[in-house]
């Protein structure tokens, strides 16, 4: 879960967005509730838009179809690896 968390303040930094909460504020057993509230605000204000469930799928679609595109590739390539050196 840290690591989420870090990854979404980077995000935030990089899109110059006030990320106000240090993720170990909220990384813990029992999160004070203001320091929680304060982060999810805070990834609100940097994420105001939340891509459709459409959107969603058709990007899950895409990274599918390269994963298998570049096994296919890789499939190929040692097949004719194989091929010419023997």
């Amino acid at each position: 879960m840290r690591s989420t968390m870090q990854h979404a303040a980077a995000a935030a930094a990089a899109s110059d967005g006030d990320f106000v909460v240090a993720c170990s504020d909220v990384d813990v057993a029992e999160p004070d509730e203001k320091s929680l509230i304060t982060y999810v605000s805070s990834l609100y204000d940097v994420f105001p838009d939340v891509p459709s469930m459409e959107q969603s799928m058709r990007d899950n679609v895409c990274i599918l179809i390269y994963t298998l595109l570049i096994s296919l590739l890789s499939l190929v390539l040692s097949a004719y690896y194989c091929l010419t050196n023997n």
